[in-house]
């Protein structure tokens, strides 16, 4: 029963009104006991985002990370690249750009779309004798 719920966690709020669940989400709310805690976890903060989130909190407290403005800045430290190439060209790829840029001191991410695809990656990196964890939320963290 939703009405027994003390905590409500929104992660990714900026995705899920991208995606248009934001009547779900209000629905869900609805449901849930007003005297609940809420957490609202979003990398952007758009109006839209602000909206919704502040239309579920009572006297919220929002700390922000880095620039509290609505643009988006990049880690100037981080040098990140974008490609498009077909899926066959996938494994072949990521397997140059590792050795391309992994020298045993720096750190690389990989990020994949779905879950399934994190497992699939992990397991062709793994055969060809890379070091890495998959995370995704069907793993215990």
């Amino acid at each position: 029963c939703l009405k027994k719920v003390q905590y409500a966690v929104l992660d990714e709020a900026d995705r899920m009104l991208d995606m248009g669940f934001e009547p779900d989400v209000r629905k869900i709310m609805s449901m849930v006991r007003t005297d609940r805690q809420t957490l609202l976890f979003s990398a952007t903060w758009p109006q839209e985002v602000q909206r919704l989130g502040l239309s579920f909190v009572k006297d919220p407290v929002i700390i922000f990370i880095g620039d509290r403005g609505n643009k988006l800045v990049a880690n100037k430290s981080v040098t990140q690249t974008i490609e498009v190439i077909e899926d066959y060209a996938k494994d072949r790829r990521i397997n140059e750009l590792l050795k391309k840029y992994h020298n045993g001191k720096n750190r690389v991410i990989v990020f994949c779309l779905y879950k399934k695809e994190a497992a699939r990656v992990e397991g062709m990196l793994r055969k060809r004798r890379w070091q890495g964890q998959s995370i995704h939320g069907n793993k215990s963290q």
